[in-house]
């Protein structure tokens, strides 16, 4: 009987070790678990405390630049140079920009011109801006109402318009 409640023993003594050590592995893991999640925050914090830090630096180099007065020792002939070049640059941009679009206006002028050598400027607009021209209200009379900036003297579509039409009769006069 010895040999067999030492057996048993063992038995028990086994499986209360190895419900010990299972226990630990959980707690392990759980501690690994808990370790990895409080390496993450400090990582998330670090990255924010950087981003913050950054931030500011940010803020500091703007703070500096705006600080910077024509006439101190800071803005020297070179920085000037530069504003002077990006601004001719910026200027020749926008007239490059005018010139394509009243280039582009023309060549649709010339287009209308030659499909329609009848059509009136009211119908012009109607074709290309149709978002501003409507049919005369109240009046089922077909005749196209043009938004009034189309008629300012300064109107680059009725200067273009007055220029591509020969005949004086079909000039359009500002309002």
């Amino acid at each position: 009987t010895s040999s067999a409640s030492g057996g048993s023993n063992r038995a028990k003594s086994s499986s209360v070790i190895s419900l010990n050590f299972g226990g630990v592995r959980s707690r392990v893991k759980s501690l690994q678990v808990s370790a990895q999640q409080a390496v993450t925050s400090v990582k998330s914090s670090q990255a924010i405390n950087s981003l913050q830090g950054g931030l500011q630096s940010a803020k500091d180099k703007v703070a500096q630049v705006l600080a910077i007065d024509r006439d101190s020792d800071e803005w020297d002939s070179d920085d000037e140079a530069a504003a002077i070049r990006d601004e001719q640059e910026a200027q020749a941009d926008r007239e490059a920009a005018i010139q394509a679009c009243m280039d582009l206006t023309r060549d649709e002028l010339t287009q209308f011109l030659s499909t329609n050598p009848n059509g009136s400027y009211e119908q012009w607009i109607c074709d290309i801006h149709p978002e501003n021209a409507t049919e005369e209200p109240l009046l089922d009379t077909g005749n196209v109402v043009c938004d009034h900036r189309f008629y300012h003297p300064q109107s680059d579509h009725l200067l273009l318009w007055n220029e591509a039409v020969k005949d004086s009769s079909r000039h359009v006069k500002p309002k």
